[in-house]
């Protein structure tokens, strides 16, 4: 008897040091060692087919190996655990965490949909339902669990989760009732306020955006993100100074100083400073080389180097964007019309040797432009008068009276077009 009592003694206190090994193990994030002295436990329990016992240690050794990032063990385990003693919702999320873990997304939705089925009061499941449906672009299905959630509790994470599901629904009305909620609850989230604000500056409420923009600046004067919505929605409204200063104090807070510079650079612009314009667009581009690539910047910044009168610079930025840009009518007619408006105020500037061949530069573009737009028919008058100044006069009587065919009559351009159409003339018989 002493000895049979002996033998459970020893018995009970190796399991407790064994018990207390893989314990300290875990504790000391030595999860190899932990599963070494786990395996061998439960290796022994499966042998006396001790279940109450065996479940709790399989679980620890899911821990483990989830710490280790051995999902695929991980899942074997649980579906050990699962053999065992069912499908309950606690085991069914493990396994869902672990797929979700292992980059399996699909059977991570899958698993805490029987989570959510098999214990809907837990809002654990369902918040992790719902931000896996988010993140798989299924925002009807992140939208619906959402909802759920809030009914129970709401928590202003998921109030997000809900208006950005909405957001990418394009209900942006649904969208913003959440976004309200959540930043009257926190009026230092910026993030909520950037949400809010691209809403509005979409539907060009830039009046809205300006004023909760320094609503929000008064509190916290330096953020980065709220100060060049300030400035974007200054420049919406054309007011062209105080859109520069704030996208300059923007660049002391350490915003992105590309897009920055750019819109300093189109202040500039709008205000006829070419020359500045020209610097900060090339500040933006040496803080972004990227937008060498970039179509319209590259429009703008030839443009403005074209009325600086940096006419080479211009002409070799146009070719550039032209070259970038996809075959759009409206895009090409606008490239060819600007650049036909360049030469010819720089035709206007020029003696009358060189002005000749600047104009007819200026015709081809003009003819490019409505190649790509032939219902600007007044272009028709600017070639007439670029070829009439370069001793052209038949070639142009052709554009004005292509103008006149269908141009507005009795308009100004009209008359200007009979004008010189009458000059022109006058001028053939002098020829005679």
């Amino acid at each position: 008897m002493k000895r049979v009592l002996l033998a459970a003694l020893l018995c009970t206190v190796a399991f407790m040091v064994q018990a207390t090994s893989w314990r300290t193990a875990m504790a000391n994030y030595n999860f190899t060692e932990a599963i070494k002295i786990l395996d061998t436990k439960i290796d022994s329990l499966y042998a006396i087919k001790d279940t109450v016992n065996l479940v709790p240690l399989l679980r620890e050794k899911v821990t483990c190996q989830k710490s280790l990032c051995k999902f695929n063990d991980a899942i074997s385990t649980i579906e050990d655990i699962m053999m065992l003693i069912g499908q309950d919702a606690p085991t069914v999320a493990s396994l869902a965490e672990c797929h979700r873990l292992n980059g399996n997304n699909n059977a991570a939705v899958l698993f805490y949909n029987v989570a959510v089925q098999t214990d809907p009061e837990n809002l654990f499941y369902k918040i992790q339902l719902a931000n896996l449906q988010y993140r798989m672009e299924d925002y009807a299905g992140s939208l619906s669990t959402g909802k759920q959630i809030l009914q129970r509790d709401s928590i202003e994470a998921i109030m997000s989760l809900v208006g950005n599901s909405f957001n990418k629904l394009n209900q942006t009305d649904s969208a913003l009732v959440y976004y309200r909620e959540v930043y009257r609850r926190d009026n230092y989230d910026y993030r909520t306020l950037d949400k809010i604000s691209n809403i509005y500056l979409a539907r060009k409420m830039y009046d809205t955006v300006l004023v909760m923009a320094n609503e929000y600046l008064s509190r916290d004067s330096a953020n980065i993100v709220i100060t060049p919505i300030k400035g974007l929605a200054q420049y919406s409204l054309k007011q062209w100074n105080e859109a520069g200063d704030t996208f300059r104090a923007g660049v002391r807070y350490g915003c992105d100083k590309a897009s920055c510079y750019y819109y300093i650079g189109l202040c500039r612009m709008n205000i006829n400073d070419y020359w500045s314009a020209v610097n900060y667009f090339q500040w933006a581009q040496n803080a972004n080389p990227k937008l060498a690539d970039d179509p319209e910047f590259l429009l703008n910044m030839a443009y403005c180097n074209g009325k600086w009168r940096d006419y080479p610079a211009a002409d070799s930025l146009f070719k550039v964007a032209t070259n970038l840009l996809q075959p759009d009518s409206s895009i090409m007619y606008n490239v060819n019309y600007a650049r036909g408006e360049i030469y010819y105020e720089k035709g206007m500037g020029e003696d009358s040797g060189k002005r000749a061949a600047t104009l007819k530069k200026a015709v081809k573009h003009y003819k490019e432009a409505l190649r790509y737009d032939p219902s600007r028919i007044v272009i028709n008058t600017r070639i007439g008068y670029c070829l009439r100044l370069a001793g052209e006069y038949k070639e142009a009587l052709k554009f004005y009276e292509k103008y006149l065919s269908a141009g507005k009559e009795g308009s100004y351009t009209w008359k200007f077009a009979q004008e010189e159409i009458a000059y022109i003339k006058e001028e053939l018989f002098m020829q005679l």
